[in-house]
């Protein structure tokens, strides 16, 4: 039996046995295998992160994660063979030894992003709150201040808490640089409360004019009952019943990074952005994913449910057409189903971004061949995040001027500023080299 029909069966077995015997086989082919046989096996000791025993898990994780310190020892910056859900996964649910050199590792080499947030979520489940003075600490250090504000927004927004309010609040006063100020800004608005208002308020003055605009739009917005009323009333969403739709809708998941539990108060306004994911008409995601392929086929999917049911794509599908096993610069072969019409496309290779652009563009092309008058519309949110809006031209245009909300021209500007991000990261590492 060849290497790939083993671990085949390996996977399988995953799924009907107790583990201990996957772990032990597994364990004696990878020291066997080829690296491409390699890159195949630790997908199985992924799938035993779920195995129903403690102790199996235990072990995967400790050997996922030596593995994934590894890659990042070798001075590659990024996590190869073990995949970047999986190093989540680890950060999340796992303890021990092994778990904190990964850990200290991703923070001294990763360029990944997402992965030095999640260090910062890890800190924050085993330390608690002892982990924020580092947090803040790190705002500091330019290299480290996009990964720490991505936490410090994830982790207390809606917190209203009196220590991050203070962080943030002397972060700004010391700043000299009004476009890092305006940064902390917008952090500072997401945490919420009232030190947190007037904090900002005394600040507005010396902000960029585009954020002081942002800020005093998210300030002086309406109640969510009234912004409730008004998208039911302009058709933007369905929920003739205000007070019904924000008491079902304040026990969904945010907008984004669904799997940190919300620690706010429950009283905390939900906000434009938060009432409209929660109506199916918003979606917000991080252009990049992590790995290759990107799964362009499952974004599309994602897509449809942000329609409110404009949008219905089926038998989503994509395929790298790679002229060697190896050819992981390959452009992609996209399809789906939409209404009684098959979509085949083109998608770009961008490394471990997605071709947002012309994702958007294909299934704002769907949208018109079934005779809506919706479209994906991308609303300015920073950084490599991005965020697209589901509605009519005039409902954009009433949203803008009721809202105040920034619409976007360049359907593929998280990536470009995400990847720009990246490079700049990589010459500093570079030349520190």
């Amino acid at each position: 039996v060849d290497e790939k029909t083993k671990i085949a069966i390996l996977f399988e077995l995953c799924g009907r046995s107790s583990g201990a015997r996957v772990l032990e086989e597994s364990e004696t082919l990878l020291a066997e295998v080829s690296p491409r046989g390699t890159d195949m096996l630790l997908r199985v000791f992924e799938r035993l992160l779920a195995a129903k025993d403690a102790s199996i898990r235990q072990k995967a994780a400790d050997l996922l994660a030596r593995r994934a310190t590894a890659d990042l020892d070798g001075a590659s910056s990024t996590v190869h063979t073990v995949t970047q859900s999986a190093c989540v996964k680890l950060l999340r649910d796992f303890n021990g030894p092994a778990i904190d050199a990964l850990a200290g590792q991703i923070q001294a080499n990763s360029r990944d992003a997402y992965l030095k947030m999640c260090v910062y979520l890890r800190e924050r489940r085993v330390e608690g709150d002892k982990a924020l003075p580092r947090i803040l600490a790190d705002l500091s250090n330019p290299e480290l201040r996009h990964m720490a504000l991505f936490a410090i927004e994830t982790l207390y927004e809606d917190t209203r808490d009196a220590a991050v309010v203070a962080g943030l609040a002397d972060a700004i006063r010391g700043e000299s640089d009004d476009g890092v100020a305006a940064k902390y800004a917008m952090a500072l608005l997401d945490i919420g409360g009232e030190r947190a208002e007037s904090e900002l308020r005394a600040a507005c003055p010396r902000l960029p004019l585009e954020t002081r605009e942002r800020l005093l739009a998210r300030l002086d917005e309406p109640p969510d009952r009234q912004i409730v009323e008004w998208l039911n009333s302009e058709g933007v969403i369905e929920a003739p019943d205000a007070e019904a739709f924000l008491e079902s809708a304040r026990k969904k998941p945010s907008e984004f990074w669904d799997e940190v539990e919300a620690e706010g108060p429950s009283d905390a306004p939900m906000g434009l952005t938060s009432i409209l994911h929660a109506a199916g008409m918003l979606i917000v995601f991080d252009a990049e994913t992590g790995e290759i392929p990107v799964r362009h086929d499952q974004l599309i999917e994602e897509f449809g449910a942000a329609s409110g049911g404009a949008f219905r794509p089926t038998a989503c599908y994509e395929e790298m057409l790679q002229d060697h096993p190896d050819d992981w610069k390959a452009p992609y072969r996209v399809e789906f189903v939409a209404g009684d019409r098959l979509y085949r496309f083109g998608a770009r290779n961008f490394g471990d971004w997605y071709d947002v652009e012309r994702i958007v563009d294909v299934c704002n092309w769907a949208l018109k061949d079934t005779g809506s008058l919706r479209r994906f519309y991308s609303m300015e949110w920073g950084g490599q995040i991005a965020c697209f809006v589901c509605v009519t031209p005039s409902q954009a245009k009433a949203l803008s001027e009721t809202f105040h909300v920034v619409w976007s021209n360049e359907l593929d500007a998280a990536m470009r500023e995400g990847k720009a991000f990246e490079e700049r990261m990589i010459r500093e590492i570079q030349s520190d080299n």
